[in-house]
Parts: structure tokens; sequence; C-alpha cells
């Protein structure tokens, strides 16, 4: 078979075993996947492999960290899933977290934001795990096993997760429900729609899209076990229009990457509140999720500086609105008062980027709709009580008091409270079909109290009622909560 190499000139052979012993010493001593990448993921189970050069699908923990970021957190949650499959007695389900977590410079979120997705979803299955259950000193049942989904960069390899995720229904790990998700982007919603098909329930963290639709264009909610603990855009521009009124000269300044269902969503949002003399400049972003052309807002601040105070509906995400305030830094519009309100995926902006703290030094007030925030508790009696459990936990398994500020942390441990409240509440039916049926309780007398605010699940459209919406002010010396808003007006 190989006669073809004897007949080769000797230049050539040692060419062909020099390439082909980098190849092996590369990676380990890697085998080859099917799809011709290196299947170098380290995953005995053989849930993660490398697609497009990303490790994608799911692990316990046990495989290589998705990036060497998460390699702590990972560990964290490799040893509790161990502990939890050490006791052959107790029952036990999985819950997976799915998530972007191969974050690269092209992804809405950071890769920080992802590490602390993690830190919440894992607090949340300690705490879980730790309660006593209705026999005294035994832990509740079942145990919670949680199981980590990358759906890579930019959610591009979500197909390979949840065939992973669909196939491990049915396998000794039990899973029996999603939470996380990712952003609301395109890539996200096609996750979901495919989960959907499968029947298996999920828990939103972060998304804020209030419709996201199926691969038929129906809308999917709580009947094809879609719920969610977040704000929707509707509710953060209606609280950002009652804490930040317009006034002065009004702008919206919107991104037109129609596969943003974030930023499009909050554009139409802003116009549907119809407010009077509103002037529409617009952008486009580039492969890289940065404002194609360079100096667009070069070109957009033209528009924005000239008599009067200047106040901004910034529909587009935090990388993006970051590139404007860079802008302003070394343009200023001189003698001119600006306030710029934006939505939730402001939290992802690098307030200590220096250009961003000369901009927020000038005459630049920047407020938007956080998701949730440490602070967000501090002047409101009475309601903090399941923050401060999980706030204790978060400092006693050493993470950083910093790792709370941009709130995914509290958002991750929500989802995953909620979707573990509705496991344990049906009362040993830990199917798919009886989680999302519990899911479905979960609403008024059943509320779950979360770190970010009473979580009220509407049965009919899956999402968080009247869900509190912490309204954020960044300053040169970091974010800051301002007050807290509701939807309705007040507390429910």
């Amino acid at each position: 078979m190989l006669a073809w190499f004897g007949n080769l000139p000797l230049t050539a052979k040692v060419v062909l075993v020099t390439a082909s012993l980098a190849g092996l010493t590369a990676g380990g001593w890697g085998v080859l996947d099917w799809n011709g990448d290196r299947d170098d993921c380290g995953d005995a189970r053989g849930g993660v492999k490398r697609h497009d050069g990303e490790c994608v699908g799911v692990t316990d923990g046990s495989a290589k960290p998705f990036h060497p970021a998460l390699k702590n957190i990972q560990e964290k949650i490799h040893a509790e899933n161990k502990r939890v499959d050490s006791q052959p007695d107790m029952a036990k389900v999985s819950i997976v977290y799915l998530a972007p977590m191969s974050v690269t410079a092209k992804d809405p979120t950071t890769l920080a934001g992802a590490r602390h997705q993690l830190e919440g979803a894992y607090l949340a299955q300690v705490l879980l795990n730790e309660r006593s259950g209705n026999t005294p000193g035994v832990r509740a049942q079942p145990q919670i096993k949680l199981l980590l989904a990358n759906a890579g960069a930019q959610s591009g390899q979500w197909e390979h997760a949840v065939k992973q995720i669909q196939g491990r229904t049915g396998t000794s790990d039990k899973v029996v429900g999603v939470a996380g998700l990712g952003p609301s982007t395109e890539t996200t919603r096609a996750a979901m729609s495919r989960l959907a098909e499968h029947r298996i329930p999920m828990v939103g963290s972060i998304f804020s899209a209030p419709e996201i639709r199926g691969g038929d264009g129906r809308r999917l909610d709580a009947r094809d076990g879609l719920f969610r603990v977040s704000p929707t855009n509707t509710d953060e521009v209606d609280a950002l229009l009652k804490a930040v009124p317009p006034k002065g000269r009004i702008f919206l300044v919107q991104d037109n990457d129609r596969n943003d269902i974030y930023a499009q969503d909050m554009a139409q949002r802003f116009l549907a509140a119809r407010v009077p003399g509103t002037q529409t400049e617009a952008y486009v972003t580039d492969e890289n999720g940065r404002p194609a052309g360079g100096n667009a807002f070069l070109w957009i601040r033209s528009q924005l500086c000239g008599d009067g105070d200047v106040w901004i509906f910034f529909a587009g995400r935090g990388k993006q609105l970051q590139a404007m305030l860079e802008t302003f830094a070394d343009n200023p519009c001189v003698g001119q008062k600006m306030t710029i309100v934006s939505g939730d995926d402001a939290l992802n902006i690098d307030w200590s980027a220096p250009k961003v703290k000369r901009a927020l030094s000038k005459d630049i007030t920047l407020k938007y709709a956080g998701l949730a925030h440490p602070e967000q508790w501090t002047n409101q009696p009475g309601f903090g009580a399941a923050f401060t459990t999980f706030a204790s936990a978060h400092s006693q398994h050493g993470f950083k008091q910093a790792d709370l500020i941009d709130g995914t942390s509290m958002m991750a441990y929500d989802s995953v409270l909620t979707l573990a409240t509705a496991i344990r509440n049906g009362a040993g039916n830990t199917s798919t079909e009886g989680v999302q049926g519990m899911l479905l309780q979960l609403h008024h007398k059943n509320h779950v109290q979360g770190a970010s605010g009473r979580i009220d699940l509407d049965n009919a459209t899956g999402k968080a009622v009247n869900k509190a919406v912490p309204i954020l002010q960044l300053t040169p010396q970091g974010v800051r909560a301002a007050t807290v808003a509701w939807p309705s007006g007040k507390p429910s």
C-alpha cells in the first residue's frame, strides 16, 4: 500500500515524516476528529470535540478548560459533580448551563462575563445540594449535577452543543433542563428553537429579547418550555424612560445589524414609545462586531454636536457604545451636556479604559438598564435577603467582589435556582415534561426569590413578570446603582 512512499525522493520523505510527527506532537498525540480537526479537548466521555478550532460540546467539568481563564471554575464544578456521583443511594439529575464559553473579541459578551456566569451557576448548584431534605441531616434530593455546554464563539457551534445535550437526556446523566442559553442573537435563537423541538425545558439568564421565534416563525413561549429570569427589552426601555426622561435634542443611535436581535429590538421598543422630535442615526458593524468604516461615530458626532443639550438612546452592543464614548473622548461636543441611555449590554463596556474614563469625565452622563447589580437592594429594605445568601456564598467560595459588578453571576445563579426549584417541586417526577409542568407553577405565591429579585414566571409567555430593573450609571470610578425600577411602577 505504501509503495508510492518508497518511490519518493529522499527530501520529500523527510518533509512528509517531519510534518506527520509535528502534527502528532502539537496536540499531545491527540487523534483526529472526523471533521479533520484534532480531538485534543481532554474529554474522556467524548462530549467535547474540536470543531473549527474550538472545543465545543458538553462536559461535567473534566474536559480541558474552554479557555484558560475558566480553569478554576471548571475544576470547582467538576469536583462538586464528582461528589454528587460518589453517592450511589442519592437520586440525581443534571442541569446543563449553555453559553458561549470560548469567547473572542467578536462576541457581544466578554470572557469575564462568561466566567462570572459559571461562578453563579456553580454557587446555585452547591447551595441547592447543601440544603437539607425532609429527613434531618440528609441532603435534599435529587442532587444536582451541573454540566457545561460550550456553544462556541458567538454561539456559532450551537448545533454540536445542542446535539450533545439532547443525547444526554436518556443517559445516566439524566439531563432534565437547560439554563443560561446566551445573549439575544440569531445563533442563540436557533439553539433555543432546536431545544424546544426536543421538548427540553429552558430557563434563560441574560437574553432580553421579548419574542423568540422558532424555525417555523412561530413565537416560542412557556408552552415550548422557554422561560427566562431576566427583564425584557420592553421592560428596560420603559424603566429607562421613567428613570431618565428624554429632554433637549433627542437622538436614537442604532446598529443596523439584522442578525442582532437585541439591537434591533431595543431600537423598535424605543421607537414604539413615540418620543417627539427623535432624530435617528445608524451605523453598521463589521464581522468583528466593530463599527464598519472606522469613523462612523465621528460622523454621527457631527449630527449630535450643536446648540443645546443632547439626550441619546443607544440601541447597540456595549462594545460599540464604548467605541462611541472613545470617539467623544478625542472629539467632545464643547460646552454641551450629553445624556446617553442604553440597555443591559452596556455592562460589557470596559469602564477602566482610559478613553472611556476621559469621556465620562467630561459633560457626558451614561445610564443604562442593568440585569442585576450587587448594590441594587442597598436602599430597598426587605428585598435583599436572597442576595445576601448569594453574596455570602460568593465570598466563601473565594470569588472576587468585583466579579459581581456586571450582574451576570447573579443572573446565572437565578436561572439555575429557578430550574432546580421546578425540578424539586416535582416530587420525584424528573422527566423533562414534569419539569416543564413545574416551571408553569412558579408564579404568585409559588414565585422564586432570586438574588436579582422576585421571579414570577408567566405561565403563558414564560417571561418574568414585573421583574426589577436596576438603573445603573457608569462613572470614571466604575458602575454604581442609581435606582431600581419596576415595569408596573411598583414591586409585586
